[in-house]
């Protein structure tokens, strides 16, 4: 295991990364103009809706990603050579994605293709949504990688490193899987107070 000087320099040389291609995420919308003089601003957001959608969608999912990444590194120690290879591989797809980001809103803004069906994308849809597949992919490995690792987290940390649930709570997936959920614990401890229920 790495620690020390060497882990620092692994999540600054990612912040890095994501730092660059937010940025140049920008650039699927720095040619934005009018087609005439006349134009107003509305006018110019309405022709190229598609890109600036794509754009403001992709930089939140990309802030999102990184705030995840960040999340799980806050928590590490050090890395060993698979939270590295892995985290190479989550830092390409991070950088690669500003190239699909820009033909996915090229694509549905051009009369070929619209928002309803999305032909004349040639596959710039499948190369965006696969990018972002394959980032959150590699996001969760690192995850797992770490959590079966214990030794890569601080011993301080309060919380072992886990993708997220997607419910919060045994209640929430319903009723009846709530009342056999919290049958196997203590019902004094079951978070949603599942011994009220029928």
């Amino acid at each position: 295991m790495t620690r020390g000087r060497a882990f620092d320099r692994l999540v600054n040389f990612a912040d890095a990364v994501t730092a660059v291609a937010i940025t140049l995420l920008v650039l699927s919308i720095v040619d934005v103009t009018g087609t005439s003089a006349e134009d107003t601003v509305w006018q110019i957001i309405s022709d190229n809706a598609s890109q600036i959608i794509t754009f403001v969608f992709t930089f939140l999912v990309v802030a999102l990603m990184w705030s995840v990444h960040n999340h799980l590194f806050n928590r590490m120690i050090g890395f060993d050579g698979v939270v590295l290879r892995l985290n190479i591989l989550w830092m390409l797809g991070i950088v690669l994605l500003p190239w699909p980001s820009r033909l996915y809103g090229e694509g549905i803004g051009s009369e070929a293709g619209d928002w309803s069906g999305g032909e004349g994308l040639g596959g710039a849809g499948l190369l965006y949504w696969g990018t972002l597949a394959a980032i959150s992919v590699i996001g969760a490995l690192i995850a797992v990688h770490v959590r079966r690792h214990p030794e890569l987290v601080d011993p301080r940390s309060t919380e072992p490193p886990r993708p997220r649930p997607l419910t919060s709570t045994p209640c929430s997936i319903s009723a009846s899987r709530a009342t056999q959920n919290c049958s196997s614990v203590n019902s004094a401890n079951c978070p949603c107070n599942c011994s009220n229920r029928d």
